[in-house]
């Protein structure tokens, strides 16, 4: 029944119906403007108010969707390691450990994660093991010669990471117009801020208060240690870059929160392996959306008090789902791309 599924019955109805995709497009141009004229309004306001309902949401979305297909072993290992971070992460923060150290220890750890990932991937697609093991690779390089820069450049990509979940999600016949849309939305667009023409533009029009931002969050400038390295940050082209991320940073929720969870449901409908989570995306939804809901506007109230220490306790979940991604994308893109994606399922 899956094969028989074309784009339109796999993306949102939103993505593919006349009216409903220039709202989609109207949405996107509204999100260039608010990252590029606003960034700093943009990149507090959505951390503050949807950050933690993201990480929430992806977490159950993983857990769903590969819960069940994941050899007990390694669902063990991530765990342990996943356990490592949040330690190291609470340390810092608690000042037991000084941040080059603590940056050394997470990195360490994240090489772990995507160890672990290696064994499954050698059963499941030899191809896909030589680009892991390039990957593994890459990471122990930046480990042992610039840990945080590796770090700052894992945290760009993350934002990126949808694109991988969305096309492992979606139908054979759909992958094709899902990753057209998702590099148009992820990185043509992203590229284009950077550019620098939109901020170009927006200024001419009088739409620019880069500054801007109702909470307590200091200047932009201060910011940028986010996802720049800093010697960018005096650089002219630093707040292009800034901006080119933060949109997608807010794609990256928009997807994690509304659109992965439609996915799964549909790939549900269509007869996809059984899911972990298959009531409880159902009739027990509704608490979940309460506990999220709720959660955030807790953590949405610190930020408001004090942005520095809310952000640092936000940092703690989202380190565990940025992270959790590495060894996940790594074993179920690989099988997607072997087409033996059954073989996540045999448990050891």
């Amino acid at each position: 029944m899956t094969s028989t599924l074309a784009a339109q019955d796999f993306l949102p109805r939103s993505w593919t119906r006349g009216w409903r995709a220039g709202l989609l497009a109207l949405l996107l141009l509204l999100a260039v403007v608010a990252s590029v004229g606003f960034p700093l309004l943009t990149y507090t306001l959505s951390l503050a108010m949807f950050g933690l309902a993201h990480v929430m949401s992806e977490m159950r979305f993983v857990r769903a969707r590969f819960g069940e297909r994941l050899q007990r072993w390694l669902l063990v290992a991530l765990s342990l390691l996943l356990a490592g971070v949040v330690g190291s992460r609470v340390a810092r923060i608690a000042g037991v450990l000084e941040g080059s150290l603590a940056t050394n220890l997470e990195l360490a750890l994240v090489v772990a994660l995507a160890l672990c990932a290696l064994p499954v991937i050698w059963r499941v697609s030899r191809a896909g093991f030589a680009i892991s093991a390039l990957l593994v690779a890459g990471l122990v390089i930046g480990l042992l010669v610039t840990p945080i820069h590796t770090l700052l450049l894992l945290a760009v990509l993350h934002n990126l990471t949808p694109m991988g979940f969305l096309v492992e999600v979606a139908p054979r016949r759909a992958r094709g117009a899902v990753m057209a849309l998702s590099v148009a939305v992820f990185v043509m667009i992203p590229l284009f801020i950077a550019s620098g023409l939109p901020a170009t533009w927006l200024m001419k029009l009088g739409i620019y208060a880069p500054d801007f931002s109702p909470l307590p969050t200091g200047p932009l400038y201060d910011h940028f240690s986010v996802y720049l390295p800093r010697s960018w940050h005096g650089l002219a082209s630093a707040q292009h870059a800034f901006s080119a991320i933060v949109f997608a940073q807010v794609m990256h929720y928009v997807a994690v929160i509304h659109v992965l969870p439609r996915c799964l449901a549909r790939a549900e409908a269509a007869g996809a392996p059984a899911l972990e989570e298959t009531e409880s995306m159902g009739s027990r939804g509704s608490l979940f959306l309460l506990a999220m809901v709720g959660a955030s506007a807790v953590l949405f109230v610190g930020f408001c008090f004090d942005f520095k220490i809310a952000r640092s306790v936000y940092g703690v979940a989202a380190a565990v789902h940025a992270w959790i991604e590495v060894p996940i994308l790594m074993i179920a893109l690989s099988a997607l791309v072997s087409g033996t994606a059954d073989a996540l399922s045999e448990r050891g």
